[in-house]
This record gives C-alpha cells, sequence and structure tokens, in this order.
C-alpha cells in the first residue's frame, strides 16, 4: 500500500526461480496492488528459493522471497535417511538402545486409490515393515493436497548385520504406477565401537 502523495507506479515485476509466475494487479490504481504468485506444476520437482523484484517508479526495487516446494504425483518422506551414529558397545550393553534408531519412511501418491508399493531389496543391515502390510495404501486427506495414497515404512538397524565404519545402501520401493515404477531411498549410519 502506497502512503505517500505522490502515485506509486509498478514499472517492472520479474520473478527469479522456476517453479513459479508472478505478476501485480491494482486494486487502487497508484496505491495498492495485489501480488498474485501461481505455482507451475510442469516445475521440477523439489524445494527451491526463489524471489520476486518489482520495480516502481520512486526508485525503489522490492524483493520478496518465495519458498517453494514442488511434489512428483509419488514422493517419499524424507527423500532419504540416516540412521545417525551407532555405537556397538552401547548395544551389547544394552540392546533394546538400538529400538531408538528406527526411522520412519512415509510414500505418499496424490489421488492414489487402489496404489500398491513393494519394498524390494533392503541393505543387509536394515529391516523393514510396511503399514499397511498388504493391499492399496491408506486413503488420508491431506489439507491443501486432497486424498492422498499412503503407506508408512519402518526401516531399522538388524544387531547381527552392523560392522564398524559407514554403511550405505538403497531401499528400493516398487510401485503399480506406470509413471513412476520405482522410488529409490538412500539409507546410511555410522558405526563405532
Amino acid at each position: 500500500m502506497n502512503r505517500e502523495e505522490s502515485p506509486l507506479k509498478i514499472t517492472g515485476v520479474r520473478s527469479e526461480g522456476a517453479h513459479f509466475t508472478a505478476r501485480l494487479e491494482p486494486v487502487e490504481e497508484g496505491r495498492r496492488y495485489e501480488l498474485v504468485v501461481k505455482l507451475r506444476r510442469s516445475g521440477p520437482s523439489g524445494m527451491e528459493l526463489g524471489r520476486i523484484i518489482i520495480d516502481t517508479n520512486h526508485g525503489e526495487t522490492i524483493a520478496i522471497p518465495v519458498f517453494t516446494l514442488l511434489r512428483d504425483q509419488i514422493y517419499v518422506s524424507p527423500p532419504e535417511l540416516d540412521l545417525g551414529h551407532i555405537s556397538l558397545e552401547q548395544i551389547e550393553k544394552d540392546p533394546e538402545s538400538l529400538k531408538s534408531k528406527t526411522e520412519t519412511l512415509y510414500v505418499y501418491k496424490y489421488r492414489g486409490e487402489d496404489f500398491r508399493i513393494q519394498v524390494d531389496a533392503p541393505p543387509s543391515f536394515a529391516a523393514v515393515e510396511k503399514t499397511p502390510a498388504d493391499g492399496p495404501g491408506a486413503m488420508v486427506n491431506i489439507p491443501g493436497q486432497g486424498l492422498t495414497a499412503v503407506f508408512e515404512i519402518k526401516v531399522a538397524p538388524i544387531r547381527e548385520q552392523l560392522k564398524l565404519g559407514t554403511l550405505e545402501g538403497t531401499i528400493r520401493i516398487r510401485t503399480n504406477d506406470l509413471e513412476f515404477p520405482e522410488v529409490v531411498v538412500p539409507i546410511r549410519c555410522e558405526l563405532s565401537k
């Protein structure tokens, strides 16, 4: 909103970012403008920080940060798993402490009626447990997104397979979606004595 006596004219609006477009619409010419930002569905998936730059006849340049997150129709959260640091000595003293290293991975499909997955080839040092175990994913109404199929996958280190050093691998998830038949999730952990 312009609080000065002379009218505010917008001399330029430009978007710096691949995920969105922006335009200004006058609400009250010379005084008030509405900024309309629209997410580009065809943009690359992922998180992005962009800016909208507005130039005025008062010689000012206004920079507005824009944070966007565009997801594919099928996505996982988190995109990778880090089971963290594991002390083999601590596990020997207290085997139950290994349970605290279990992580949860979620697989989503927007409008995923009858969406099904199969977890293939987890690394030898990790066990996976999928919920629901059989059949399609649970349908959840996610605010701002709509009905979405969701699977929960618990990932736990296997005590007998843990060895000193860095363990890395991938969890492969096959889907019944023709466009996204496979999702690969990196997983790692660090082991010490």
